[in-house]
Order: C-alpha cells, then structure tokens, then sequence
C-alpha cells in the first residue's frame, strides 16, 4: 500500500523528490534549478506522505528562499522522526502554498507584484486536494460516522451502507412485532427479545403485564385476556357452575337422561354421583315439587267438578223453561181450536114442491148461536 501511494503521488505532483521511501533518503531530479541547488537551499516546504497505519500525513514548513525554511535534508529528518514512513515534496523550489478548507493556511513568501510591502501566494501549477473519502449520505442518515468513505452504525439496530434500515435480527422480531431503532416492539400476547415467547399462563396483553381473572381452570386469551371455560362452566370469568340439565363447554348442551334427571356437568353422563349436600338438595326439591303438583292436580279436579255441577245445573233450567214453554204452548193452541170450532146440528133438507126447505136448519142455527152468546157473556 505505501509504495502505491508513493507512486501515485509521486505521479500526482510531476516527478518532485521522493524523500523517504521505506526509510531510504533518496531525491528525484526537479525540473527547475539545478539539482545541488533544490536540495540544499532553505527554502519553505511542503511534503506529503503517510505512516505505518496508512495514515496519509500532510507537512508545510513556512519560509522564503535562501533566507528562511529548511533544505530538503533536514526535512525528509524531520519526517522520520514524525513517524512518516513514505513522503514525496510537493514545493516547487521555494514556492509552496497550503490551503485548508478554502483558506491560505502557509505564510506566503512571495512579494506583491503591485506593494512590495505585502506577501501574496505564488501562482501554483500543480494541485493535490487532500480529503478523506465521502459517504453517501455525509450523515450515514445521522446514525452513524463516516470513517473512511464508510458509514459505521453507530446504535444497534441500524445497518445497511447508510445506516439506514432497521435490522433486528434474521428472525426480524417473529412476526409478532416491530423494529424499532431501540429493537422489537412486541405485539399484545409476546416477550423476548425477538418476540418469539407467547405469554406465560395466566397473564396477557402488552409485555404480558395483566394477570388473567379466569376462575375454575379456564385459560385467558393472551392477547386481551377473554376467558375460554372448561367443560361445565359458564361466565365471564368462569365463575358459575352449569344449571340441572345441562352440560359441556359454555353449558351449551341439555342433559338426555329418564326422567329428566341431572347429567354431569362436564361429559353429560347420566351415571353420576353427587355430593351428600346436593344429593339433599335434590331430594328436598323434588318434594316439593311433587308437593306442589299434588296441590295443583287438587286444584284442577275441583275446578273441574265444579264446572261440571254449573253447567248440568244451567241444561236443568233450561230444559224445564223449555219444558213449561212446551205445555203453554200446547194449552193456547188447543184452546183456540176449542174456541174455532163451535156446536153445529144437522137438520136433514126435505124438498117441498121442488125447492129445499131451510126453515128448520135455520132456526136452529139460531138457537145455537143464541147459545153460544149466552155462553161467551156467562
């Protein structure tokens, strides 16, 4: 690496003295002077080079020909005891201008051409700009430092040639989460550095800080902590027991068992043994329960006799108002026929010279109607 870089700059700055290659004093000849001349006169100087780590070194010496400065030996001395491995001259016989960062950092050793009383640099044919390489960004994104034409990342999660993508991990935070400059943020439900642990049992929600408020063995949800209920319990926290008759998850299922008896809680068996408390329980509920039906079967059989004697009561009147409506009916007609009817004599008709005699029939006729006037006034 050094010879290259000795050549290149020696290549750079037009075949000026290289002044220590490895350690060697050796001289190159100038184009300008004669060779005694550039290398002994004292002059300013200006010499570029590097160490044993590489690092490039930049050295200027303030001066004015034949009056002030240094000759080229005692500067290539002075290299060697600043470390500097590899060096080439870089001042044109006397005339040497620095600038740093856009300013004239060396004391110039020439004369204004327009005041001799003022210093002005010379014009210079040749420029070497030293720099470090640039990285793109400048910043490195500002999460890290550009070192050498590289960005180095300076936080923990920040990769990339930018230093401008989040990277936590191969597993990139498992799916349950997100990276952050400061690592995975784990959804609602996971821990762990790259949120790869669900939570433990019994807690829930973010970083898994909630403890779970399901009873009776019933496990939460890990994410918002719904309770899921064993076989035979219901509630939200699975604090309440199936009722009689029925069963299973969320007692859902109704009991299939003779005679309507109670199931297992759990699996739905009819073959199930309670406790003595509960077994008492039941007895004392189906007493009562037989109690009330009696009392009920009580109540329905004299509503029902009672209907029974009201009803057979109301045909009875009926059937004697229709039976004296009947006979009342049958008196009035037959006293009318009565009354239509009269009494009436037959008086055979005897002819007399031809023409019916009517005398007797009419007599009589009014006798019988005499009679019935008689009868009707009485």
């Amino acid at each position: 690496m050094s010879s290259l870089l000795g050549a290149v700059l020696q290549t750079e700055v037009s075949k000026q003295p290289v002044l220590l290659p490895r350690w060697c004093v050796n001289f190159s000849l100038s184009c300008t002077g004669t060779f005694d001349k550039f290398i002994n006169v004292i002059s300013a100087r200006t010499a570029v080079g590097h160490d044993s780590q590489g690092q490039l070194v930049l050295v200027h010496v303030d001066g004015q020909t034949e009056s002030r400065g240094v000759n080229l030996w005692e500067m290539a001395e002075f290299l060697k005891h600043q470390g500097i491995v590899n060096a080439i001259n870089l001042d044109g016989g006397g005339s040497a201008t620095l600038v740093l960062n856009g300013t004239l950092a060396s004391y110039p050793s020439e004369h204004c051409s327009f005041d001799n009383m003022w210093r002005c640099p010379r014009s210079i044919s040749t420029i070497m700009c030293i720099h470090e390489p640039a990285c793109e960004p400048a910043d490195c994104s500002g999460h890290g430092n550009c070192v050498e034409g590289e960005c180095h990342c300076t936080e923990d999660f920040w990769r990339g040639p930018a230093c401008d993508i989040l990277d936590c991990g191969p597993s990139n935070c498992s799916l349950h989460g997100i990276c952050t400059d400061s690592g995975c943020r784990c959804d609602a439900g996971w821990i762990g550095t790259n949120c790869s642990e669900a939570c433990a049992s019994g807690f829930y929600g973010d970083a898994c800080t909630q403890k779970c408020q399901c009873q009776n063995g019933g496990s939460c949800d890990p994410v918002y902590g719904a309770c899921s209920c064993p076989p035979g319990y219901y509630g939200t926290s699975c604090e309440q027991e199936c009722p009689m008759g029925w069963y299973g998850p969320n007692c859902q299922k109704r009991c299939a068992c003779e005679h309507m008896c109670p199931c297992d809680r759990e699996t739905g068996s009819c073959n199930v043994t309670y406790e003595l408390a509960v077994q008492d329980q039941l007895n004392k509920a189906a007493r009562c329960l037989a109690s009330q039906n009696k009392g009920r079967s009580k109540e329905k059989f004299s509503l029902s006799e009672k209907t029974w004697i009201f009803m057979t009561s109301v045909l009875a009147l009926l059937l004697v108002i229709s039976t004296m409506g009947n006979v009342g009916l049958f008196l009035k007609a037959r006293s009318e026929r009565r009354h239509e009817s009269g009494n009436y004599l037959y008086h055979p008709l005897r002819e007399m010279n031809g023409e019916a005699s009517h005398t007797s029939t009419s007599a009589a006729c009014e006798t019988e109607d005499t009679q019935d006037q008689s009868q009707a006034l009485l």
